[in-house]
């Protein structure tokens, strides 16, 4: 570390003072009190926004211990740091200690404690060197940094650290203050948000045993976010939609509310649109509305990966169809002004352009992004907002007990809802090998034609040394390797232009690190093993290494019995070279700077666990991976058939993968030991990775990173073959829709179901098809059947006789206060009814019959005394407010029924019908014979579900039923058998059935 003092200048400075204060100060200080020889220095950094220096308790409240940090801290507020030593084991000899600041972006990952590279970095200030007593911890007012060097009279409104250093800004103080220019006390400023200021307190040696080496505290930290929070929000001018028949989704709005003080720094925003299969939401619940999304905008396709992200956390309870997701809108990196950012205005989205399908029970979705949505917030995180719009369908019809005919057209509609095939049942795909490798999954040390890098090496017999390697991989490099203390390890690679650097601390994830470093091969060794014959392996052992290495492998020995030097380390393999960060595959190691690993991490007999903990971890990059229409997998797994030196871990684009190794083919079925796998070094040895749930997999450019933990001596990565095999989900459909229980004959058009082909319960019709439902349908068009081009609908009807002319009626009539006969009437309303035992009646209108409420048959156990009702008119209309008609419903050719009120325009037959004043059932239990058929019922057209508020519900049920019941025909039969007279009323020859 840098630092200002040399104990002898020091000692000699302090020497001066003391001669000029006072003698007897100097016979004090020079002939203090011997040291222990086993005395320890430990150290505490806090920070509060309550200091109280009135208070001799606590000196104040809520004090953060480091490595915590004291969040959310604001322009204004007046924040404190505590430093204190402590010590055991008795007096200490003379020890330097100070105290040390710094700033950092608060997006970052730092400070780190045990990150070597902060040890220059900030500003510090020193006090002489002195000898301390002991100091338990529990007594940490025994002695605390001096605060007193906080300058006195100080207003720290108007005064800061940076100002009585001659500095505008914080982070522009470096290296040592000097005395009275170094302060515990901040009152935070505006230029202070978006930072993390920390301090912490040092001391020159540990303990007795070590005569030198810096030691430092944690560093106590405050966080001083920008003053801004965005929520997004979305909607759309639609709650339903006929997802059978939508092309486009119009009035789509979104926006973002800034309500902080502060502009927002970087904010990416966008508009996606996505599809829940099989449920009917309006928005999604019960799930935080932030995720974090490795590697950021970095990919063109970060939308629709935010929507990948979103169906992992709700894989539990909803189906997700995150192939649907499109981009609607989309910026990256914004200042956002406070108050609103309109995102999107009556935007239009195109369905039909991007071939998207929907079933009736889907529900279609809108949501809008955004990251740096906070002061704190990262920017690879996001927060979101979703609107759906849940699907509606056509009513459903249904005619029991009768044919029917019409010389048009019969046109119903029919539903399709997905049910989720489970996992278990999903079938696995593995690529083929050429695919593989055109996707961009390459083995280690391979050209772009998949041939071993470099020439082939040989030896001759008898001839020892290595040869070869030293090649950069093309496809795979290196990223950053970290120690188990945090820190980089002190380990070495080539830089992209063949430089030797420091690599890069990982700090526990590579995801958002750059891969600026060459991943090199092997060399290949031959040596002669002492109990016969030559070997030839990979890698190469050096006890010492040669002067012209140091630079990349270091000067120090890793291993130190003579009889393995000039060995080699690993197989060689046929298909692929290993890979390391150097060509001797070596851990880095030198005596100024040595490898942690070689202190406390050399011996393989211990447990597993603790071998991974104290090892190095190395991680390898293979970037550009393809995946295509595989970006919507459920499920993903990478083998990898090869070797590692020792422990592997994988992720793709940042995402954890769960991985399995078969320790040398001894565990076929794989293992994992803390999260790490076991390949070993076997001709058979292989890893598995497969996808984890909430995984974002792109469509190209993928990144996979392959986590390497090694002890000493050596680390390398070996990949020969590599395999890829995936599940993809897929839903069933099941069938619902109209349809008659008996025949169907249309001279035109028929597309509906006859022979109850459609009628199901809540489950609907699993995998039918056309032949299925239509098995009494006969359709007078070519394709199916042409058998006439005349009416299969007589034109003549005869009404019943029931005992004569009664009269004429008019206005509201109660029908039951009618005596059996047949009466004659022009406009007429039929008010609600029950027709009591053995009454007939036939009312025959020159105008318009409203029904207004429901008309009811009383029962009966004696068939001759059946009750029923014939009615003849112009047109017939149905009110809203009827549930149930028991009647005979005829009208003259140019007539019409109507189910629900009056029909202005046959064009325009279902204007003014709506759930609310169409919503409800209708049933008829007597024959139709009309002109035109108006079903203008909406039952059960917003559930394409079923409904929570009703379980009788389910997307097949019906808005009308239209029931010809038996006593329909009894009834008849009654009333026709004493006239001996029986008419055949038309004769039709049909072709073959559908």
């Amino acid at each position: 570390m840098r630092r200002k003092y040399s104990l002898p200048k020091v000692g000699m400075l302090a020497i001066v003072v003391a001669l000029a204060i006072s003698v007897t100060a100097f016979f004090i200080y020079t002939y203090a009190a011997p040291s222990s020889p086993n005395w320890t220095i430990t150290g505490k950094s806090w920070v509060t926004k309550q200091f109280n220096p009135e208070d001799a308790t606590n000196f104040g409240s809520n004090w953060t211990v480091a490595p915590g940090r004291l969040k959310n801290v604001k322009p204004g507020d007046t924040v404190d740091w505590w430093h204190s030593l402590f010590v055991s084991g008795g007096p200490t000899d003379n020890v330097i200690t100070g105290v040390q600041q710094d700033v950092f972006d608060l997006r970052s990952n730092q400070p780190n404690d045990n990150d070597p590279g902060l040890v220059d970095r900030g500003a510090w200030h020193n006090e002489a060197p002195r000898s301390f007593t002991t100091i338990p911890e529990s007594n940490w007012k025994g002695w605390a940094w001096n605060r007193t060097n906080n300058p006195k009279g100080v207003d720290y409104h108007t005064t800061s650290m940076e100002a009585l250093n001659g500095k505008s800004r914080l982070e522009d103080l470096h290296g040592e203050l000097g005395e009275k220019k170094f302060m515990y006390t901040r009152v935070i400023r505006k230029e202070d948000m978006g930072k993390r200021i920390c301090q912490r307190i040092y001391w020159s040696r540990r303990n007795s045993l070590t005569p030198t080496g810096w030691v430092y505290s944690s560093y106590a930290c405050v966080e001083v976010p920008y003053d801004y929070d965005v929520e997004p929000s979305v909607s759309v001018n639609s709650d339903y939609i006929d997802a059978e028949n939508v092309t486009k989704i119009e009035g789509i709005n979104a926006g973002l509310n800034n309500k902080g003080t502060s502009k927002t720094q970087n904010s990416s925003y966008a508009l996606a649109r996505f599809v829940v299969r099989g449920a009917e939401v309006s928005e999604l619940t019960g799930k935080s509305n932030e995720v974090s999304l490795p590697g950021g905008t970095a990919d063109s396709d970060w939308p629709c990966a935010i929507v990948r992200l979103i169906k992992g956390q709700y894989r539990d309870s909803l189906n997700i169809d995150s192939g649907t997701c499109g981009k609607i809108v989309q910026n990256t990196g914004s200042q956002l002004n406070t108050g609103q950012t309109p995102v999107a205005t009556n935007k239009i989205d195109d369905l039909d352009r991007d071939r998207v399908k929907l079933s009736a029970n889907d529900s279609l979705c809108y949501v809008v992004m955004v990251s740096d949505y906070n002061g704190s917030a990262p920017s690879t995180d996001f927060r979101y907002a979703v609107k759906c719009i849940r699907s509606s369908k056509r009513p459903k019809v249904q005619v029991w007990g009768g044919d029917i005919k019409t010389d048009k057209e019969v046109i119903t509609s029919k539903t399709s809802n997905s049910v989720n095939v489970p996992d278990e049942n999903l079938s696995r795909i593995e690529l083929d090998k050429t695919s593989i490798r055109s996707n961009g999954l390459w083995g280690t040390g391979l050209d772009r034609h998949g041939n071993k890098l470099g020439d082939e090496v040989l030896f001759s017999p008898g001839e020892y040394g290595y040869k070869g390697g030293d090649e950069p991989d093309p496809h795979w490099s290196i990223v950053c390797a970290e120690d188990q203390y945090g820190g980089n390890g002190n380990q070495k690679a080539y830089d992209k232009s063949g430089n030797v650097a420091d690599l890069p601390s990982c700090h526990g994830d590579a995801t958002n690190l750059k891969d600026n470093y060459r991943a090199m091969t092997v060399v290949t060794t031959q040596w002669r093993d002492p109990s016969g014959g030559d070997v030839l392996q990979d890698g190469y052992i050096t006890c010492k290494p040669d002067s012209m290495y140091h630079d990349i492998v270091g000067d120090a020995s890793l291993v130190y019995n003579p009889d393995f030097c000039k060995r080699g380390v690993w197989r060689t393999s046929d298909s692929a070279k290993w890979i390391s960060i150097n060509s001797f595959g070596r851990h880095t190691h030198s005596d100024s700077k040595p490898d942690p690993a070689n202190l406390n991490c050399r011996d393989n007999t211990r447990p597993i666990v603790e071998i991974i903990s104290c090892s190095n971890t190395y991680v390898f990059r293979l970037k550009g991976v393809n995946l295509g229409a595989l970006k919507d997998a459920k499920k993903l797994e990478i083998g990898f058939n090869g070797a590692v030196d020792n422990f592997v871990r994988v992720k793709i684009n940042g995402h954890e993968m769960k991985v399995l190794g078969n320790e040398n083919g001894a565990r076929p079925e794989g293992t994992q030991y803390s999260g790490w796998g076991l390949p070993g070094y076997a001709g058979n040895s292989r890893f598995t990775a497969e996808t984890q749930p909430g995984t974002v997999l792109y469509e190209n450019n993928n990144f996979i990173d392959i986590y390497v933990k090694s002890n000493p001596s050596h680390m390398g990565l070996l990949i020969e073959d590599i395999t890829l095999a995936y599940k993809m989900a897929y839903t069933n459909q099941n069938v619902y829709g109209s349809w008659g229980e008996y025949g169907i004959i249309a001279n035109g058009k028929a597309d509906s179901a006859s022979g109850a082909g459609l009628s199901s319960s809540f489950n609907g019709r699993s995998g039918v098809t056309p032949r299925d439902y239509n098995k009494l349908t006969f359709a007078n068009i070519p394709k199916y059947g042409n058998f006439s081009s005349t009416s299969s609908v007589p034109d003549n009807f005869t009404l019943p006789s029931v005992g004569g002319t009664r009269g004429n009626i008019s206005g509201n009539v109660d029908v039951n206060s009618l005596a059996s006969g047949e009466y004659n009437a022009g406009n007429v309303t039929l008010t609600g009814s029950k027709l009591s035992v053995g009454k007939s009646i036939v009312i025959k209108s020159s105008g318009v019959v409203r029904i207004s409420g429901d008309l009811l048959y009383a029962d009966t156990n004696d068939v001759r005394q059946l009750p029923q009702l014939i009615i003849y008119a112009k047109n017939i209309i149905i009110e809203p407010s009827v549930g149930e008609v028991n009647a005979w419903l005829i009208t003259q050719k140019d007539g019409y029924v109507s189910t629900c009120g009056v029909v202005i325009s046959d064009r325009d037959w279902l204007n003014g019908v709506s759930e609310s004043s169409c919503g409800k059932q209708l049933k008829v239990n007597g024959p139709i014979k009309t002109g035109r058929l108006f079903l203008r019922r909406t039952y059960g057209g917003k559930h394409a579900s079923s409904a929570k508020n009703d379980p009788n519900m389910h997307p097949g049920t019906p808005a009308e039923i239209i029931n010809l019941r038996a006593d329909t025909y009894i009834w008849a039969y009654n009333n026709y058998r004493n006239t001996g007279a029986i008419s055949t009323m038309n004769v039709r020859e049909l072709p073959p059935r559908y």
